[in-house]
């Protein structure tokens, strides 16, 4: 409808309209005359340019006065373009960016600048540079007072961000991926906005033997450590430092860091043995991946805030360390081999019981051939639906479902779980009519762990005692080349694993994933039925 809005009156003239997004009528704004009078465009979005076609259109672009918006995708290039079209120095033209500009997306576009020297763009608020493989260098952001966001990806031979790009006062979000050779990134001191940072496969930056390109003897204290010089924002409350090759040594100078409202913090791939967070003030910190620090043996002194631990493929991982002080961690994921022990399952299941969690929800998955208490009896072999009867008074009684899932093989998708609450005449399961009782071996050694305390659906119509039986389904696809063996358990509010009743405050109860991502989601209430998906693993 919105395309059929912009083009009506002038389907033809594409010079005429708002926003241009056609390949058609970009290229026939293109052929069209140098000076010819360009100011209804607005805005302009396209990808399949030939590499000659994406400089003219870059070129025409300069004339649109009005220009808000430019996003060129350079998707093909051909060999013979290349071999008679240079490297362009500059993609733009002296006369672009116009200066009403707020948004520029380039991506896959042959040059190694954007423009050259100064230019006063008040308006500009996002650059998002994407696989500009011959990009040598960035702007000087001193005429883009009011940048907000910065994202450059695989720019290889991207070298360093101009030193004005530390003066930016109104940065909400930096993201910066596989610029291998990147080796200098201002100390971002001057923002007082700064949300997000992301460092990711950027291995050079925090070698030492880059800070002397920096005098941080003007910045901060001769003492301060090499990496907080970065994030020294106060609002900052996403930091991801993934894949750049950081160890110990790093994290040990970075003790004094305060960060008082960071959420989450990815130190994902890189080559930490023992983390102990006592070093760093955290504490606000809710979400930590630390997935393939393949060397990682310790995980010690967890901030009380933390809800959410990530830790895929960690495979010398011996220890989450003393976890009782982490009243609201209610979600954790670790696959892959580790040397976590038999007991690990059990010590972090008990311990997020007697937590804040016990009132919402916990989900685990953990690798290895432990099996907890709760799950070595009574398992069976689950082919579509499980139906289980709910016994009298079981609002009164119970506190909440829990739930034990074993894979028999290794799955190309993870078991996404429906629990389903409602009242049925006949309860028949489609299940196998084996139960096991033996200890579960199996090629796969997966086991997911999930927890729906009944508290945490006061505001459905799931506390209703007319319901008499609880219903769990899988997708037939994840069923494909193995089964599962899955168990389901009330939990008694008596449970001597949970301690007594404490009033939690709800707001501290932190899910900050996006939605498709959501471990626990309520699809559906009603007066009849209540219907939750459980994602296993994320």
């Amino acid at each position: 409808m919105a395309h059929y809005i912009v083009r009506r009156e002038h389907p033809k003239n594409p010079e005429k309209h708002s926003r241009v997004w056609k390949v058609e009528d970009v290229l026939k704004i293109c052929s069209m005359d140098a000076m010819m009078n360009l100011d209804k465009i607005e805005a302009i979005g396209v990808s399949c340019f030939w590499s000659v076609e994406s400089q003219r259109a870059l070129q025409i672009a300069a004339n649109m006065k009005k220009l808000r918006w430019i996003d060129l995708n350079q998707k093909y290039v051909s060999k013979k373009l290349l071999v008679v079209t240079p490297l362009s120095l500059v993609i733009m033209p002296e006369s672009f960016p116009p200066r009403d500009l707020c948004c520029l997306t380039l991506k896959n576009i042959n040059a190694n600048q954007l423009w050259d020297g100064y230019k006063f763009l008040p308006y500009l608020r996002m650059i998002k540079l994407d696989s500009l493989d011959k990009l040598m260098e960035t702007p000087d952001f001193e005429g883009l007072p009011n940048l907000e966001t910065f994202m450059v990806y695989g720019s290889s031979l991207l070298k360093q961000i101009h030193p004005s790009f530390g003066h930016l006062q109104k940065l909400v979000c930096v993201d910066i991926r596989n610029c291998g050779n990147l080796k200098m990134v201002p100390p971002i001191t001057q923002s007082t906005k700064l949300e997000t940072i992301v460092l990711s496969w950027c291995t050079l930056i925090f070698n030492l033997s880059n800070i002397q390109q920096i005098n941080l003897e003007n910045i901060v204290p001769r003492n301060m450590n090499h990496i907080g010089v970065w994030f020294s924002s106060g609002c900052l409350r996403k930091l991801v430092l993934s894949n750049c090759s950081l160890t110990d040594g790093d994290i040990n100078s970075a003790a004094g860091w305060e960060l008082p409202n960071l959420l989450e913090l990815d130190l994902e791939g890189n080559g930490f043995v023992r983390l102990d967070f006592s070093l760093l003030l955290l504490p606000q910190l809710k979400r930590l991946n630390v997935s393939w620090c393949k060397q990682l043996v310790e995980l010690l002194e967890l901030p009380s805030s933390i809800a959410v631990v990530i830790a895929g493929w960690c495979s010398s991982l011996k220890s989450f360390g003393n976890i009782s002080n982490c009243k609201w961690l209610w979600q954790v994921s670790v696959w892959g081999y580790t040397k976590l022990g038999a007991l690990c399952g059990d010590i972090l299941l008990n311990s997020m019981l007697q937590g804040n969690a016990r009132d919402y929800f916990i989900s685990i998955n953990l690798s290895g051939d432990d099996i907890w208490r709760r799950a070595s009896v009574l398992w069976v072999v689950w082919m579509k639906t499980y139906n289980m009867l709910l016994p009298h008074d079981w609002c009164n009684h119970f506190s909440g479902i829990l739930m034990f899932v074993k894979p028999e093989v290794t799955f190309e998708g993870f078991p996404d779980i429906t629990i389903k609450m409602g009242v049925q005449d006949v309860c028949q399961s489609e299940l196998d009519d084996q139960e096991y009782n033996e200890t579960l071996e199996t090629h796969y050694d997966q086991i997911f762990v999930g927890y729906v305390s009944f508290s945490s659906l006061r505001h459905t119509g799931c506390l209703n005692s007319t319901y008499n039986t609880i219903s769990f389904s899988l997708d037939n696809e994840y069923l494909y080349g193995g089964e599962l063996r899955f168990r389901a358990v009330l939990v008694p509010k008596d449970d001597p694993m949970q301690t007594p009743k404490v009033p939690t405050d709800s707001s501290e109860f932190w899910d900050g994933e996006f939605d498709y991502r959501k471990t626990f989601t309520i699809q559906h209430d009603s007066n009849s039925s209540i219907k939750i998906l459980w994602k296993c693993r994320l």
